[in-house]
């Protein structure tokens, strides 16, 4: 329901804040946040948003875990 999906989406960029603070946002829970966030960003109904985000989150997961780690 994309009523979930926003209340979802809401919790995870509250969330993202924070965890950047404490952790830097190389972190691979930060980069794990940023990637519900644009889940979440697709459920809510914004393909192009969550596409965006993927796309921005991409270069930063192959930098940090390398280009052949699973990321699912």
């Amino acid at each position: 329901e994309r009523g979930d999906a926003a209340g979802a989406l809401g919790l995870f960029q509250e969330l993202l804040p924070d965890r950047i603070r404490v952790l830097g946002p190389d972190h691979p829970a930060v980069l794990t946040t940023r990637g519900n966030i644009a889940t979440w960003t697709g459920e809510r109904g914004d393909a192009a948003g969550a596409l965006g985000l993927f796309q921005e989150l991409l270069p930063d997961l192959t930098r940090v875990l390398g280009p052949t780690t699973p990321t699912s």
